[in-house]
């Protein structure tokens, strides 16, 4: 199987819509991406959907449930965000306080 690279928030989606592949590589560009272009923006909004659309790819290439698929994910970010935790860290947990309000 040959595996490519998805490398935006839209082609993401379409590949949610119709999984073409079984996992296409998503996390190389994905973080670096969230963290500098949504969240150091405070681009909340932004980054929910952003989240939101990770967590669908990780239960559709994984076969796994929603709640395990997010803290899939959600670890990874917490992960990548301690390798600056002066500057994505701060960010990352406000981002989590905000989710946290927002849940039902």
């Amino acid at each position: 199987m040959i595996t490519t690279s998805i490398r935006s928030l839209n082609a993401l989606k379409r590949w949610n819509k119709n999984p073409t592949e079984k996992a296409p590589i998503v996390l190389e560009w994905f973080l670096e991406w969230f963290f500098e272009k949504l969240l150091d923006k405070d681009k909340i909004k932004e980054a929910i959907e952003a989240r939101e659309t990770l967590i669908e790819f990780t239960m559709i290439c994984e076969k796994i449930a929603k709640e395990e698929a997010t803290q899939r994910v959600d670890g990874n970010f917490f992960y990548f965000s301690g390798y600056s935790t002066t500057r994505w860290r701060p960010k990352w947990i406000a981002l989590e306080e905000q989710l946290n309000r927002e849940s039902p």
